[in-house]
Order: structure tokens, then C-alpha cells, then sequence
């Protein structure tokens, strides 16, 4: 495999996921989960399928028409009738990259739990990067040149040649590596998915463990992996041998369903085009990064399919919330309350537990919510300083399309910061901005003491109350969708 025919592979697999790919079905076709996909692009059912006499040849199984588990799509997902390797790596330890972590190929199981004793986790879903196409963004050139030797990327490799030369006829090119949330649709409806591909020829996923493309997030060096014995979710060693899979995606859903694709790490321009940190290095254009984007589901625990950034710059100096003798530090905001639910504080960590927030957690009325109870912030911020830089982040920073619509995120909000932080500095170190490592103020208000309001330690994924005359740095965020 040529490095010239390595690129050659990423670019048409990467031009298939900002458009639809030529190699697709057309984006009107009815799929449903069972159905097997031919070379020509025609579907059928497994019960059609059986007195189909054509030319045509099977290639695929539909296993997800909702995309990804916890992705908000239309994308239509299917599976290969083979196994891409039985006992393959992700990678070796000659490639030079075998303990790294791929921040921006990062997966989140959100909720993880770690059982003692055994390598299993709980799962209750998934944030992070959940489609697969967007595996490359986490290698360097260099790292790319070694795919000339299928010995350093096994598992890679297999995906991406996955059909050549097989009688896929359009679907030839355009087989990717399954993410983990990809992986694990495909586990939900792996019974009906099964019957088809046995149906068609094929050979079933076996109850075995998959390897995927996501990188273990706070585990270097890392990649998960799916058990279709029992759906556990494990970050084994990379130089571990599985089973691989390639998947293929088929339609990208309605124009209606196809808004901007925003993952987290993706840059957001002020023209609002949106980059990858490895796309903006080559960057020749006229527009500046404007935000990082740091959730796809709104705040912590908000469930929602907001897409959230934060701005690249943080404040100078540190700020008060409210200062003493102001209405604001003595007023309990309670428009903006929200409640860090089984909180319990440890003497011995120093820091309170943290199961979850209940109350606000969508931040973008909270600046106008001070107007109920302190009418004197209707003409002038200045007895607010936090939100003072967070509400007026956009006409600072000279961003004439982003001027208006930022604000100072809650609690739930921050902490979802905090989770990704590795994450946004990644990219955030890609524009030549200073990173964030610090205690920020929230716009969430203490329920049960009028002159606290919630801090975040973003290093730590930290939540705490502060008194509101403390002084600590202010990030402004924005919500794009």
C-alpha cells in the first residue's frame, strides 16, 4: 500500500463526509435497519433478497439510520458482510505513536464507571468524536506516511481497503474504521443485523471484542473497544489483537438533517466556517478562530443538542462576581439557582462530589435574569464584572459576525468544559492562544447561600461555591446551534 494511495484513500474518504460522497445512495432512498445494500446501490430486505436473481452483489447490512449512539443525525450506517481481521492491532509499537492520545479522536463514555477487578465500564452513552470518518484529523503527516506498511496500522488499514479489489462496484472506495458510539450502535441492533448478513452470504459479528477508532480520552496511549458478548466497553493497549469491522456510510440523512457537523475540538471562524485543528495549520484564508467548541449536548446533564464554544480568550486579571456592598452580592439570585446534586463534601479530597446539576443549566438568559432583581443592570454591567467581560466578549474581541449572543456559562456548562479540557487547549494551543487551566466563574447562583456563586476548576473538573467578592477568571461561551 503506497503513501500516494494512502492519501489518496483519506481524501476521498474525507470529501465523502463534507458532502454527499458519489459513491452514495441518494439521500430520498427509505432504509431500515436489516436491510442489505448491493453493488448497484439498490436495497433490498432479507426476505427480497432471497429471490433476487440480479447481478448485483451484497455488501452491506444497515445497522443505524440515526447515526451514531448519542449523535443527533440522519446519517445512514452499514456494515460489512466479513470481518476486516480477526486478530489485528491499531497500532504497533514501531509506528512511534503507540502511547500517545489522540485528543482531537477522543471519545468520552459519559457516566464511565470502572469496575474493580476487571477491565469493564458502565455506559450511558458517548460525546465526543462519534463519527469515524474523522479519524485522520488525529495524525500528523508523518504519522499518515506510515501507513504505507499495513504492519503499523493493522487495524486501520483494514478498514480503508476493506473494498479493494472486491466486486463492491461504487462502494469500492470509502470504508472506514468504525468510532466507538458507531460500534455500539451496531451492538444494539446486532441480532437483526446478523440475520441479514447471514441472509446475504456473510459471516456474523461474532460475540468477540471489536477494536474502534476512539481514542480512551483519560487513558494514554489506549483505544477502545466493544465486547458483542455483553456491550462492555473497555480502553485496552493498542498493540492488543481483535476483531475489525469496516463500516460505510450511505446517506448523510434530509437536507433538512444536514446543519453544520460540529465535533468537539472543531475551530469555529469569524466567518463561521469551521475547521479542524489540523485543517487550520494550512489555513490560508482571511478569517480568525473565534471559539472551540467544547459540547455537543448543551450543559452537563442538560441532555440537548446544543453546540456549545467557548471563546479563546479568558480574562487578563481575575474578577469579582459581584463585589461586597453591591445589590448583586447580597441578592440570591434565584432565576439562576442551580443545585450540584448528590453533593457531599470530602475532607480528605478537599472538594465536593459531584453526581449531576438540577436547575439551570442553560446559560444564556442568565444575564438578563439579574434584571429582576437589580434593575440598575438594565443600563450598566459595571456592578458585574464577570459578566461584564462575558457579555461584552464578542464586541472586545472586534467579532462583527459573533458581536452579540455571548455569556457566562453555568455551572453545568463549565464543568462540561472542564471534562473536554484537554481537548479544547488542544486546539486551542493550534491557534496560538493561551491555554485554560484555571478556577472560572459560573453564572449559577448557590441555592442555599445568597452571596456564593458556583466556581469551576477547570483542571480539576472541580465544582465549589465561592463568595461572589472573590476574584477568579471569567470565559465567555457561545452557543452556535
Amino acid at each position: 500500500m503506497t503513501f500516494r494511495k494512502t492519501m489518496t484513500s483519506v481524501l476521498s474518504l474525507l470529501t465523502g463526509f463534507f458532502a454527499l460522497s458519489v459513491f452514495s445512495c441518494t439521500a430520498n432512498k427509505e432504509y431500515h435497519v436489516g436491510d442489505i445494500v448491493l453493488s448497484d446501490g439498490t436495497v433490498v430486505n432479507k426476505e427480497t433478497f432471497s429471490s433476487y436473481n440480479g447481478k448485483a452483489k451484497p455488501v452491506a447490512v444497515i445497522f443505524s439510520i440515526n447515526g451514531a449512539e448519542s449523535e443527533i443525525s440522519e446519517r445512514v450506517l452499514g456494515v460489512a458482510l466479513d470481518d476486516a481481521g480477526s486478530s489485528l492491532a491499531v497500532c504497533t509499537v514501531e509506528t512511534g505513536v503507540l502511547s500517545q492520545n489522540f485528543h482531537t479522536n477522543a471519545t468520552l463514555v459519559k457516566n464511565q464507571v470502572y469496575y474493580s477487578g476487571s477491565e469493564l465500564y458502565g455506559n450511558e452513552g458517548f460525546t465526543g468524536n462519534l463519527d469515524g470518518r474523522k479519524i485522520f484529523y488525529s495524525f500528523t503527516e508523518d504519522d499518515l506516511k506510515a501507513f504505507n506498511d499495513e504492519k503499523l496500522f493493522p487495524a486501520y488499514n483494514a478498514s480503508l481497503d476493506f473494498g479493494k479489489d472486491k466486486d463492491f462496484g461504487k462502494f469500492t472506495k470509502g470504508w472506514y474504521f468504525p468510532s466507538i458510539a458507531e460500534l455500539y450502535e451496531l451492538y444494539e441492533t446486532s441480532k437483526t443485523v446478523n440475520e441479514s448478513i447471514l441472509a446475504a452470504g456473510g459471516k456474523a459479528v461474532e460475540k468477540a471484542k471489536y477494536w474502534t477508532s476512539s481514542s480512551a480520552y483519560d487513558a494514554t496511549g489506549n483505544t477502545y473497544s466493544l465486547n458483542f458478548e455483553n456491550g462492555n466497553v473497555s480502553a485496552d493497549n493498542r498493540q492488543n489483537q481483535n476483531h475489525v469491522r469496516a463500516i460505510y456510510c450511505f446517506s448523510e440523512g434530509s437536507k433538512e438533517s444536514q446543519k453544520k457537523n460540529y465535533s468537539l475540538g472543531d475551530i469555529v471562524m469569524d466567518d463561521g466556517s469551521v475547521l479542524t485543528p489540523l485543517q487550520i495549520e494550512d489555513y490560508t484564508g482571511s478569517a480568525k478562530p473565534v471559539a472551540i467548541i467544547f459540547s455537543t449536548r448543551g450543559g452537563h446533564f442538560e441532555e440537548s443538542n446544543r453546540v456549545l464554544g467557548v471563546g479563546l480568550n479568558y480574562s487578563e486579571f481575575p474578577l469579582a462576581f459581584a463585589p461586597k456592598g453591591t445589590l448583586g452580592h447580597r441578592t440570591n439570585m434565584l432565576a439562576n439557582q442551580s443545585i450540584l446534586t448528590g453533593k457531599n463534601y470530602s475532607i480528605k479530597k478537599h472538594k465536593y462530589s459531584n453526581n449531576g446539576f438540577m436547575g439551570l443549566l442553560d446559560g444564556r438568559n442568565t444575564w438578563k435574569n439579574i434584571s429582576y432583581y437589580d434593575s440598575e443592570s438594565k443600563s450598566s454591567s459595571k456592578n458585574y464584572p464577570a459578566f461584564d467581560y462575558a457579555v461584552k466578549y464578542g464586541k472586545a474581541n472586534g467579532l462583527k459576525k459573533y458581536e452579540k449572543g455571548w455569556y457566562l456559562p453555568t455551572a453545568a456548562e463549565a464543568y462540561e468544559l472542564s471534562e473536554v479540557i484537554d481537548i479544547v487547549n488542544f486546539s486551542i494551543g493550534k491557534c496560538g492562544a493561551k491555554t485554560f487551566n484555571h478556577v472560572v466563574w459560573t453564572s449559577s447562583q448557590d441555592y442555599g447561600a445568597k452571596n456564593q456563586q458556583y466556581i469551576v476548576d477547570l483542571r480539576d473538573r472541580d465544582v465549589d461555591i465561592s463568595f461572589k467578592e472573590n476574584e477568579y477568571t471569567v470565559c465567555a461561551v457561545y452557543c452556535f446551534e
